[in-house]
């Protein structure tokens, strides 16, 4: 078998971060010594180093042996090492020192800040802290790449970003190539949150950093609504959440706290799956594990045992705008800062106002600058109808001094010239502040629609799930035709998302934030009575039951917490409730595919086949089916799971183009090693036509450089080593900094 690219490991990116890390400082070092001590830069190195420079000499030649050094010496201070560099930060401070004046207060704390970060970078490969023969953990390799950059920035290295490169590509491809079978969270679709996402580095770098501090289990997104708070935290929580078990964390809990208030003689609430007290937010957590049974439960009971679900299986819980809640619900805000910490989950919160105990557990979130509001401008132009390049400086300016950078508010303004153009709605709004001016666009959109699409937009806004056409009818009291033609026109003005298909039936659902203005905008309207009226009726005649689901939740939350045989009874108890549940079969098939320490095949095999058969055709029962073959190496069978998977609902499915492109090189070598070239070679067409489609398909940084990888295992299995070295050209050119490049590159031949 050929020798492949290696697998991901947190080492191969810490070996580049510190490699990259010792170059610039050293180089930073240089330019700063060398006007103040001229040809005696040598020897005051030597001198500094006097007692240990044999060893120093003997240390930097096996680092250019090992490739750590890759250029020759042209001083003394190339030979030094990252262990090295708080010695030359004592003795030389005056002359390196980055602020004005090397003996005021600003540099003694910056010397300080500076000397513990280098003690902490050159422990990463200490033998006691990191044993050479044990892997990094991943969060041991954040830290230590976050740490290199912070250390180049506050010493005035302006090529921190090569290593801050090197963090993102360390978060996207410490995340699984094999999926998980069904992401543990109840995140909402990315559509209801935010439709374009720029910027925040500084935000998401503070929160990254705080999940890899073991000592701090809570931290807040503090602004003025409407800045972004809500978003950072999507987007940190969906990039986390497939590493979440290298924190000790199973998954994703998704809370919003909402406003109660009264209509027309009841209680009604801000849509979404969420909370208004300590009861509701208790239930919440309960409903999403599984556990709806808690439900009943008196609140104090409910809420210890939600405190004990949380301490069996740690999660991330995210709970946004807490401060909706009033001053009697304080007993919900002490939940989440303080009970369920005390467990061993990670809360973030958001909240326009400072959560009291954390001020120093928070990270201010301000508006976006001009530079942020053009990147977003141009996002959103074809939308727009316009080119990209067609959105000027000045209308960003224009757009950021209206909406104060707001990403809410420039939302709004981008809807709002769908309508019209860019410059019209600029123009509308100038004049105007804050909601008033969102409220005014809103009413200015609703005029350009028709009635029926009025009211299905209405119907959305205040829906806790995304509802399909046939439901939005029923509501509207509208035909299927005039309720698919009203869809119709809110899609072709973007205010509608398709979060995908729900039983083969499409949902439709808005924005969260157009779903807030709308319910705003209709408060206390009879149109609003009719909407709430009109879905408690639908609720009434009896959706489909939710019990599967708690089944599979439970299990999946008894699985990643390494009680399989319960996870097992739990789905064994729900299939004799409901023996014909797809849901249920597709998840013991891939419990048993999962199953530790050996996968039980012939079980997992038999319960996908049953699952298929009864409709479940979703993707990924065929990416576990497929990915468990491969594992066991039955190359055959994982194409031929990848290729039904391929031709009929997973067409443009990354992964499992991927994975059938793998499994035909690994094919194509059997071949070759049977002396069947004519079916070898066949196979590695095979292979290249199903990469070239996932190269194709690639969007992430992970699945360009994994497809990288593929692609070049692929080339080198056909023993054609010219096109091996096109594919690498091409990755360094794609995803330059992609440690596995320079790996790639060691792979013998």
């Amino acid at each position: 078998m050929n020798q492949t690219v290696a697998d991901f490991d947190v080492d191969t990116y810490v070996f580049q971060c510190l490699r990259t890390w010792r170059s610039l400082v050293l180089d930073a070092v240089r330019v700063r010594l060398t006007p103040a001590l001229g040809g005696g830069l040598n020897a005051a190195v030597e001198d500094l180093f006097q007692k240990e420079w044999v060893e120093v000499q003997r240390s930097h030649e096996h680092a250019r042996q090992s490739g750590f050094v890759s250029r020759a010496p042209i001083d003394s201070l190339d030979l030094l090492g990252g262990n090295h560099v708080g010695n030359l930060l004592e003795k030389f401070w005056e002359l390196i020192c980055p602020v004005p004046n090397p003996k005021g207060d600003e540099a003694k704390r910056a010397l300080t800040t500076l000397r513990s970060w280098a003690r902490e970078i050159s422990a990463v490969r200490n033998p006691v802290s990191h044993p050479t023969m044990q892997q990094i953990e991943l969060r041991d390799g954040l830290r230590c790449i976050d740490t290199c950059a912070r250390f180049l920035e506050v010493f005035g290295v302006d090529d921190a970003e090569a290593i801050r490169r090197l963090w993102q590509l360390l978060i996207d491809g410490a995340a699984p190539e094999s999926p998980t079978y069904s992401q543990f969270s109840n995140l909402p679709s990315r559509e209801q949150i935010t439709n374009e996402f720029v910027g925040r580095t500084s935000e998401l770098a503070e929160v990254w950093r705080w999940l890899t501090d073991d000592h701090r289990r809570v931290w807040a997104l503090v602004g003025d609504g409407g800045k972004g708070k809500t978003t950072i935290a999507y987007e940190f929580a969906t990039a986390a959440m497939p590493l979440l078990p290298s924190f000790g964390l199973q998954g994703v809990v998704w809370l919003t706290a909402k406003k109660v208030r009264f209509v027309e003689g009841s209680t009604s609430a801000t849509a979404g799956p969420d909370f208004a007290d300590l009861r509701s937010a208790a239930e919440a957590i309960a409903r999403v594990l599984g556990w709806e049974e808690y439900a009943d439960l008196p609140t104090e009971d409910l809420t210890a045992q939600v405190l004990d679900l949380l301490r069996a299986f740690p999660m991330l819980v995210i709970a946004d705008d807490i401060d909706s809640l009033t001053a009697s619900e304080e007993d919900a805000i002490e939940f989440f800062s303080a009970r369920i910490p005390e467990t061993k989950c990670k809360v973030l919160m958001t909240s326009r106002r400072r959560v009291f105990g954390l001020g120093a557990a928070t990270t201010d979130v301000k508006g976006l600058g001009v530079d942020e509001t053009l990147e977003l401008l141009r996002l959103a132009a074809p939308g727009l109808g316009r080119d990209p390049s067609a959105i000027t400086l000045s209308q960003a300016r224009d757009v950021h001094r209206i909406t104060d950078g707001s990403p809410l508010y420039i939302d709004d303004l981008l809807r709002l010239a769908r309508f019209y153009s860019l410059d019209r709605a600029i123009s509308e709004w100038s004049g105007r502040q804050g909601d008033a001016a969102r409220e005014y666009s809103l009413q200015k959109e609703l005029e350009k629609l028709s009635k029926s699409a009025q009211m299905i937009l209405g119907v959305l806004s205040f829906a806790d799930s995304p509802l399909s056409g046939d439901e939005c009818a029923v509501i509207c009291n509208l035909s299927d035709d005039d309720a698919a033609a009203s869809l119709a026109e809110l899609q072709q003005w973007n205010l509608l998302s398709l979060p995908g298909l729900v039983q083969d039936v499409p949902r439709f659902t808005c924005s969260r934030n157009l779903s807030k203005l709308m319910r705003r905008v209709l408060a206390q309207t009879d149109q609003e009575q009719r909407i709430v009226n009109g879905l408690k009726g639908l609720r009434g005649v009896g959706l489909p039951s939710s019990r599967t689901q708690q089944y599979v939740r439970q299990a999946i939350a008894l699985q990643r917490g390494g009680k399989q045989l319960d996870a097992e009874a739990v789905l064994l108890r729900g299939l004799s409730e409901v023996p014909n549940s797809a849901d249920v079969l597709g998840m013991l098939g891939w419990l048993y595919a999962k199953w530790a320490p050996r996968a039980r095949v012939a079980e997992a095999v038999d319960h996908f086949r049953r699952a298929e058969a009864l409709g479940q055709w979703d993707r990924n029962l065929y990416a576990h089916w497929a990915d468990m073959y491969y594992t066991e190496r039955e190359y055959s069978s994982a194409a031929e799971v990848c290729r039904r998977a391929v031709g009929s609902l997973c067409k443009d499915d990354v992964f499992l183009w991927r994975l059938l492109g793998k499994a035909e090189t690994q094919i194509g070598l059997l071949e070759r090693q049977s002396f069947a070239e004519s079916s070898a070679a066949a196979a590695f067409d095979r292979a290249r036509r199903s990469l070239s489609r996932a190269d194709a398909l690639s969007q992430s940084t992970s699945d360009r450089s994994r497809t990288m990888r593929a692609l070049y295992d692929l080339q080198r299995a056909q023993g054609d080593f010219k096109g091996a070295e096109a594919v690498l050209k091409r990755w360094e050119a794609q995803l330059p900094g992609d440690p596995f490049i320079a790996h790639a590159r060691g792979v013998p031949r």
